[in-house]
């Protein structure tokens, strides 16, 4: 069995700001584009909604690059002896 060479603890953040996100600004798009907004304008809240998800997941997956370029600089084996 493979184990992957990224820990759990380096993704936590990019889900913990993704579920924010979902949280705060998509359930607030829903409202917004459903009740306040003008017909017309329905469709470009939505989209900027999904523009805002996609945006999200770049910014994450840059992320998760980075530390994973950062952490392969250290060497983290533990040998018992």
């Amino acid at each position: 069995m493979n184990s992957s060479d990224l820990s759990i603890l380096t993704q936590l953040p990019q889900y913990i700001f993704m579920g924010l996100s979902e949280v705060f600004g998509m359930v607030a798009s829903f409202e917004f584009a459903y009740l306040a907004a003008p017909r017309s304008a329905q469709s470009l809240i939505m989209s900027l909604r999904f523009f805002s998800l996609g945006l999200s997941s770049f910014i994450s997956d840059a992320y998760v690059k980075l530390i994973t370029v950062t952490l392969k600089k250290f060497d983290f084996d533990v040998s018992i002896q």
